[in-house]
Protein backbone atom coordinates (compact mmCIF):
# COMPACT_ATOMS: atom_id res chain seq x y z
CA UNK A 1 0.00 0.00 0.00
CA UNK A 2 2.53 2.21 0.91
CA UNK A 3 4.17 2.09 -3.03
CA UNK A 4 0.97 2.54 -4.43
CA UNK A 5 0.84 5.92 -2.50
CA UNK A 6 4.32 7.02 -3.53
CA UNK A 7 3.70 8.43 -6.99
CA UNK A 8 0.94 10.03 -5.93
CA UNK A 9 2.69 11.71 -2.78
CA UNK A 10 5.74 12.43 -5.05
CA UNK A 11 3.23 14.13 -7.77
CA UNK A 12 1.81 16.21 -5.24
CA UNK A 13 4.96 17.69 -3.72
CA UNK A 14 6.10 18.55 -7.44
CA UNK A 15 3.13 20.49 -8.06
CA UNK A 16 3.57 22.00 -4.38
CA UNK A 17 6.94 23.22 -5.60
CA UNK A 18 5.87 24.07 -8.88
CA UNK A 19 2.95 26.46 -7.55
CA UNK A 20 5.50 27.64 -4.70
CA UNK A 21 7.88 28.83 -7.36
CA UNK A 22 4.85 30.32 -9.39
CA UNK A 23 3.60 32.18 -6.20
CA UNK A 24 7.16 33.72 -5.84
CA UNK A 25 7.38 34.85 -9.43
CA UNK A 26 4.14 36.67 -9.18
CA UNK A 27 5.69 38.47 -6.41
CA UNK A 28 8.79 39.45 -8.02
CA UNK A 29 7.14 40.16 -11.18
CA UNK A 30 4.47 42.40 -9.32
CA UNK A 31 7.18 44.44 -7.39
CA UNK A 32 8.74 45.09 -10.58
CA UNK A 33 5.96 46.08 -12.14
CA UNK A 34 4.90 48.58 -9.52
CA UNK A 35 8.87 50.00 -9.11
CA UNK A 36 8.96 50.91 -12.86
CA UNK A 37 4.95 52.38 -12.54
CA UNK A 38 6.17 54.72 -9.25
CA UNK A 39 9.57 55.47 -11.46
CA UNK A 40 8.57 55.99 -14.63
CA UNK A 41 4.56 57.21 -14.32
CA UNK A 42 4.46 59.13 -10.74
CA UNK A 43 8.40 60.13 -10.59
CA UNK A 44 8.72 60.61 -14.52
CA UNK A 45 5.36 63.60 -13.93
CA UNK A 46 6.24 65.02 -10.94
CA UNK A 47 10.08 64.96 -12.20
CA UNK A 48 9.42 67.33 -14.84
CA UNK A 49 7.81 70.24 -12.05
CA UNK A 50 11.34 69.47 -10.22
CA UNK A 51 13.82 69.00 -12.59
CA UNK A 52 13.06 71.68 -15.32
CA UNK A 53 13.78 74.64 -12.78
CA UNK A 54 16.33 72.37 -11.55
CA UNK A 55 18.21 72.74 -15.06
CA UNK A 56 17.61 76.10 -16.02
CA UNK A 57 19.23 77.10 -12.17
CA UNK A 58 22.24 74.39 -13.29
CA UNK A 59 22.43 76.17 -16.71
CA UNK A 60 22.61 79.63 -15.07
CA UNK A 61 25.43 78.87 -12.50
CA UNK A 62 27.44 76.09 -13.40
CA UNK A 63 27.76 76.50 -17.73
CA UNK A 64 31.07 78.47 -16.56
CA UNK A 65 32.56 75.88 -14.38
CA UNK A 66 31.49 73.19 -16.37
CA UNK A 67 30.46 73.77 -19.75
CA UNK A 68 27.92 73.06 -21.90
CA UNK A 69 28.83 69.33 -22.22
CA UNK A 70 29.38 69.31 -18.32
CA UNK A 71 26.04 70.62 -18.04
CA UNK A 72 24.31 67.99 -19.68
CA UNK A 73 25.78 65.68 -17.75
CA UNK A 74 25.09 67.01 -14.26
CA UNK A 75 20.99 67.47 -15.76
CA UNK A 76 21.48 63.59 -16.85
CA UNK A 77 22.04 62.96 -13.40
CA UNK A 78 19.63 65.70 -11.96
CA UNK A 79 16.32 63.84 -13.34
CA UNK A 80 16.62 61.36 -10.46
CA UNK A 81 16.27 64.20 -8.21
CA UNK A 82 12.52 64.21 -9.23
CA UNK A 83 12.18 60.75 -8.82
CA UNK A 84 13.88 60.69 -5.33
CA UNK A 85 11.54 63.54 -4.08
CA UNK A 86 7.92 62.50 -5.44
CA UNK A 87 8.47 59.16 -4.38
CA UNK A 88 9.42 59.87 -1.25
CA UNK A 89 6.01 61.91 -0.81
CA UNK A 90 4.60 58.92 -2.28
CA UNK A 91 6.01 56.68 0.87
CA UNK A 92 4.68 59.62 3.36
CA UNK A 93 1.30 59.73 2.09
CA UNK A 94 -0.17 56.53 1.39
CA UNK A 95 -0.62 54.91 4.92
CA UNK A 96 0.76 51.38 4.64
CA UNK A 97 3.65 52.50 2.80
CA UNK A 98 5.15 54.35 5.43
CA UNK A 99 7.07 51.95 7.22
CA UNK A 100 9.07 51.65 3.92
CA UNK A 101 10.36 55.20 5.48
CA UNK A 102 12.12 53.56 8.30
CA UNK A 103 14.73 51.47 6.80
CA UNK A 104 15.71 55.18 4.85
CA UNK A 105 15.69 57.55 7.98
CA UNK A 106 18.03 57.41 11.36
CA UNK A 107 16.15 54.22 13.15
CA UNK A 108 18.24 51.67 11.68
CA UNK A 109 21.44 51.36 13.87
CA UNK A 110 23.83 51.77 10.80
CA UNK A 111 21.60 54.89 9.32
CA UNK A 112 24.53 57.17 10.19
CA UNK A 113 27.25 59.46 9.10
CA UNK A 114 30.23 57.22 9.74
CA UNK A 115 28.72 54.65 7.61
CA UNK A 116 28.19 56.90 3.93
CA UNK A 117 31.90 58.26 3.79
CA UNK A 118 32.80 54.58 4.81
CA UNK A 119 30.97 53.42 1.84
CA UNK A 120 32.65 56.00 -0.59
CA UNK A 121 35.47 54.73 0.52
CA UNK A 122 34.68 51.51 -0.29
CA UNK A 123 33.07 52.03 -3.86
CA UNK A 124 36.06 54.10 -4.37
CA UNK A 125 38.49 51.23 -4.26
CA UNK A 126 36.21 48.75 -5.92
CA UNK A 127 36.31 50.65 -8.93
CA UNK A 128 39.95 51.74 -8.83
CA UNK A 129 40.64 48.31 -8.91
CA UNK A 130 38.94 47.77 -11.41
CA UNK A 131 40.21 50.57 -13.66
CA UNK A 132 43.12 49.67 -12.21
CA UNK A 133 43.19 46.26 -13.84
CA UNK A 134 41.78 47.58 -16.89
CA UNK A 135 44.70 50.09 -17.21
CA UNK A 136 47.56 47.23 -16.50
CA UNK A 137 45.64 45.14 -19.40
CA UNK A 138 46.50 47.70 -21.75
CA UNK A 139 43.00 47.91 -22.75
CA UNK A 140 42.62 51.59 -21.91
CA UNK A 141 45.32 55.09 -21.37
CA UNK A 142 44.52 57.70 -19.73
CA UNK A 143 45.51 61.18 -18.64
CA UNK A 144 44.70 64.53 -16.22
CA UNK A 145 42.89 67.15 -18.13
CA UNK A 146 41.27 69.27 -15.73
CA UNK A 147 40.30 69.87 -11.93
CA UNK A 148 37.43 72.18 -10.47
CA UNK A 149 35.74 72.42 -6.69
CA UNK A 150 33.01 73.14 -8.03
CA UNK A 151 33.18 70.54 -10.64
CA UNK A 152 33.75 67.79 -7.70
CA UNK A 153 31.36 69.02 -5.26
CA UNK A 154 28.31 69.27 -7.98
CA UNK A 155 28.63 65.95 -9.01
CA UNK A 156 29.30 64.20 -5.82
CA UNK A 157 26.05 65.98 -4.12
CA UNK A 158 24.01 65.14 -7.81
CA UNK A 159 25.64 61.66 -8.39
CA UNK A 160 24.74 61.06 -4.57
CA UNK A 161 21.26 61.98 -4.84
CA UNK A 162 21.23 59.15 -8.25
CA UNK A 163 22.43 56.48 -6.44
CA UNK A 164 20.18 57.07 -3.51
CA UNK A 165 17.50 57.00 -5.44
CA UNK A 166 17.73 53.75 -7.13
CA UNK A 167 18.78 52.18 -3.56
CA UNK A 168 15.88 53.92 -2.05
CA UNK A 169 13.61 51.81 -5.14
CA UNK A 170 15.95 48.55 -5.26
CA UNK A 171 16.96 48.24 -1.68
CA UNK A 172 14.52 50.18 0.45
CA UNK A 173 11.20 49.17 -1.22
CA UNK A 174 11.41 46.43 -3.77
CA UNK A 175 13.77 44.80 -1.45
CA UNK A 176 12.03 45.35 2.03
CA UNK A 177 8.34 44.41 0.09
CA UNK A 178 9.29 40.78 -1.43
CA UNK A 179 11.23 40.08 2.14
CA UNK A 180 7.42 40.93 4.23
CA UNK A 181 5.81 38.31 1.79
CA UNK A 182 8.63 35.86 1.24
CA UNK A 183 11.91 35.48 3.07
CA UNK A 184 15.34 37.12 2.85
CA UNK A 185 17.25 35.21 0.28
CA UNK A 186 14.18 35.76 -1.94
CA UNK A 187 13.82 39.51 -1.33
CA UNK A 188 17.96 39.67 -2.24
CA UNK A 189 17.63 37.81 -5.65
CA UNK A 190 14.06 39.41 -6.37
CA UNK A 191 15.00 42.77 -5.73
CA UNK A 192 18.64 42.45 -7.15
CA UNK A 193 17.04 41.23 -10.30
CA UNK A 194 15.26 44.42 -10.84
CA UNK A 195 18.00 45.98 -10.41
CA UNK A 196 19.47 44.22 -13.15
CA UNK A 197 16.57 44.32 -15.33
CA UNK A 198 16.47 48.32 -14.53
CA UNK A 199 19.77 48.43 -16.76
CA UNK A 200 18.78 46.57 -19.70
CA UNK A 201 18.05 49.15 -21.93
CA UNK A 202 21.23 51.41 -21.40
CA UNK A 203 23.47 51.56 -24.72
CA UNK A 204 26.28 48.94 -24.56
CA UNK A 205 24.57 46.33 -22.39
CA UNK A 206 25.71 42.71 -22.53
CA UNK A 207 24.51 39.52 -20.78
CA UNK A 208 27.41 39.55 -18.08
CA UNK A 209 26.92 43.23 -17.28
CA UNK A 210 23.82 42.62 -16.10
CA UNK A 211 24.97 39.91 -14.05
CA UNK A 212 27.35 41.75 -12.90
CA UNK A 213 24.61 44.47 -11.99
CA UNK A 214 22.86 41.76 -10.23
CA UNK A 215 26.20 40.52 -8.06
CA UNK A 216 26.20 44.58 -7.43
CA UNK A 217 22.25 44.18 -6.40
CA UNK A 218 23.02 40.63 -3.98
CA UNK A 219 26.09 42.84 -2.81
CA UNK A 220 24.33 46.02 -1.77
CA UNK A 221 21.45 44.14 -0.26
CA UNK A 222 23.73 42.09 2.04
CA UNK A 223 25.01 45.73 3.30
CA UNK A 224 21.18 46.41 4.37
CA UNK A 225 21.30 42.74 6.16
CA UNK A 226 24.61 42.88 8.02
CA UNK A 227 25.06 46.52 8.36
CA UNK A 228 21.40 47.35 9.20
CA UNK A 229 22.51 50.27 6.83
CA UNK A 230 20.86 51.63 3.27
CA UNK A 231 23.28 54.77 3.86
CA UNK A 232 26.37 51.91 3.19
CA UNK A 233 25.48 51.02 -0.10
CA UNK A 234 24.30 54.75 -1.14
CA UNK A 235 27.64 55.27 -0.39
CA UNK A 236 29.33 53.05 -2.63
CA UNK A 237 27.09 53.50 -5.25
CA UNK A 238 27.67 57.31 -5.66
CA UNK A 239 31.60 56.37 -5.38
CA UNK A 240 30.97 53.98 -7.74
CA UNK A 241 29.84 56.19 -10.54
CA UNK A 242 31.09 59.10 -9.77
CA UNK A 243 34.76 57.29 -9.91
CA UNK A 244 34.81 55.78 -12.91
CA UNK A 245 32.69 58.64 -14.69
CA UNK A 246 33.42 61.90 -13.23
CA UNK A 247 37.03 61.16 -11.91
CA UNK A 248 38.04 58.94 -14.69
CA UNK A 249 35.98 59.76 -17.71
CA UNK A 250 35.14 56.34 -18.33
CA UNK A 251 31.23 55.16 -18.95
CA UNK A 252 28.72 54.61 -16.08
CA UNK A 253 26.80 52.07 -17.13
CA UNK A 254 27.07 52.84 -20.92
CA UNK A 255 26.46 56.42 -20.30
CA UNK A 256 29.51 58.78 -21.06
CA UNK A 257 31.02 61.05 -19.49
CA UNK A 258 31.17 64.69 -21.22
CA UNK A 259 33.12 65.96 -18.34
CA UNK A 260 36.06 64.60 -16.02
CA UNK A 261 38.84 64.91 -14.41
CA UNK A 262 41.13 62.27 -16.38
CA UNK A 263 40.21 61.52 -20.43
CA UNK A 264 41.02 58.71 -22.03
CA UNK A 265 43.68 58.80 -24.69
CA UNK A 266 44.15 56.86 -27.19
CA UNK A 267 42.09 53.84 -28.76
CA UNK A 268 40.67 51.77 -26.00
CA UNK A 269 40.01 47.81 -26.40
CA UNK A 270 37.66 45.30 -25.03
CA UNK A 271 38.97 42.94 -23.21
CA UNK A 272 38.64 41.18 -19.79
CA UNK A 273 38.90 44.28 -17.88
CA UNK A 274 37.00 46.08 -19.99
CA UNK A 275 34.72 47.05 -22.33
CA UNK A 276 34.45 49.76 -24.78
CA UNK A 277 31.01 50.70 -24.54
CA UNK A 278 29.90 49.65 -20.88
CA UNK A 279 32.72 50.61 -19.04
CA UNK A 280 34.69 48.55 -16.27
CA UNK A 281 31.93 47.60 -15.09
CA UNK A 282 30.05 44.56 -17.28
CA UNK A 283 33.52 42.49 -17.63
CA UNK A 284 35.09 39.68 -15.90
CA UNK A 285 37.31 41.56 -13.45
CA UNK A 286 34.18 43.49 -12.18
CA UNK A 287 32.24 40.08 -11.77
CA UNK A 288 35.10 38.93 -9.57
CA UNK A 289 35.28 42.25 -7.69
CA UNK A 290 32.07 41.75 -6.60
CA UNK A 291 31.83 37.82 -6.26
CA UNK A 292 35.03 38.47 -3.90
CA UNK A 293 33.00 41.14 -1.65
CA UNK A 294 29.87 38.93 -1.87
CA UNK A 295 31.94 35.91 -0.34
CA UNK A 296 33.78 38.26 2.07
CA UNK A 297 30.59 39.96 4.14
CA UNK A 298 28.87 37.08 3.87
CA UNK A 299 31.68 34.82 5.88
CA UNK A 300 31.96 37.90 8.12
CA UNK A 301 27.89 38.20 8.23
CA UNK A 302 27.72 34.23 9.66
CA UNK A 303 30.41 35.54 12.36
CA UNK A 304 28.60 38.54 13.36
CA UNK A 305 25.47 37.77 12.85
CA UNK A 306 22.00 40.01 10.99
CA UNK A 307 21.49 43.47 12.51
CA UNK A 308 18.63 44.41 9.91
CA UNK A 309 15.80 46.09 11.26
CA UNK A 310 12.86 45.06 10.71
CA UNK A 311 10.37 48.18 9.45
CA UNK A 312 7.36 45.81 9.49
CA UNK A 313 7.41 45.48 13.39
CA UNK A 314 4.61 47.48 15.14
CA UNK A 315 3.30 48.36 11.84
CA UNK A 316 0.43 45.53 11.73
CA UNK A 317 -0.64 46.61 14.94
CA UNK A 318 -0.91 50.24 14.33
CA UNK A 319 -2.82 49.59 10.70
CA UNK A 320 -5.30 47.10 13.07
CA UNK A 321 -6.00 50.01 15.18
CA UNK A 322 -6.59 52.54 12.89
CA UNK A 323 -9.08 50.45 11.09
CA UNK A 324 -10.74 49.27 14.18
CA UNK A 325 -10.88 52.99 15.01
CA UNK A 326 -9.12 52.34 18.00
CA UNK A 327 -6.75 53.96 20.57
CA UNK A 328 -3.13 52.82 21.59
CA UNK A 329 -4.79 52.86 25.38
CA UNK A 330 -7.84 50.73 24.36
CA UNK A 331 -5.54 48.22 22.24
CA UNK A 332 -3.55 47.96 25.28
CA UNK A 333 -6.19 47.04 27.47
CA UNK A 334 -6.79 44.13 25.08
CA UNK A 335 -3.17 43.39 23.82
CA UNK A 336 -4.35 39.74 23.05
CA UNK A 337 -6.84 40.76 20.74
CA UNK A 338 -5.33 43.42 19.30
CA UNK A 339 -2.28 41.13 18.43
CA UNK A 340 -4.46 38.40 17.09
CA UNK A 341 -6.33 41.23 15.07
CA UNK A 342 -3.36 42.81 13.26
CA UNK A 343 -1.07 39.43 11.61
CA UNK A 344 0.36 39.73 8.41
CA UNK A 345 -1.04 38.27 5.72
CA UNK A 346 1.57 37.22 3.64
CA UNK A 347 -0.39 38.05 -0.28
CA UNK A 348 -0.76 41.79 0.76
CA UNK A 349 0.33 43.03 -2.52
CA UNK A 350 -0.95 46.61 -1.73
CA UNK A 351 2.25 46.77 0.61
Amino acid sequence: MGSSNAPVTQSAARTGRKSKKVYILCGVVSTWFLTEVLMQVVGGIFGLIVDVPLAAMSRALLTPELGTGGVDLFNEYALFAGLLLSFLLLLRIVRPWRPYLRALGTEPTGNRPHMLVIGLVVGFAMNAVCVLGAILAGSVQLEFTQFSIVGFLAFLIIILIQASTEEVFCRGFAYQRIKRTYNTTVAILGASAIFSVGHILNPGVTPLALVDIFLTGVLYSQMVIYFDSIWLPMGVHTAWNFTQNILFGLPNSGMASAYSFFGIVGRTTSGFAYDTAFGVEGTWLAVIVNAACILALYLWGRKHGRKELDIWEGSELEAAQVEAGTTTEAAAAAPAEAEADAKPKKARWFY
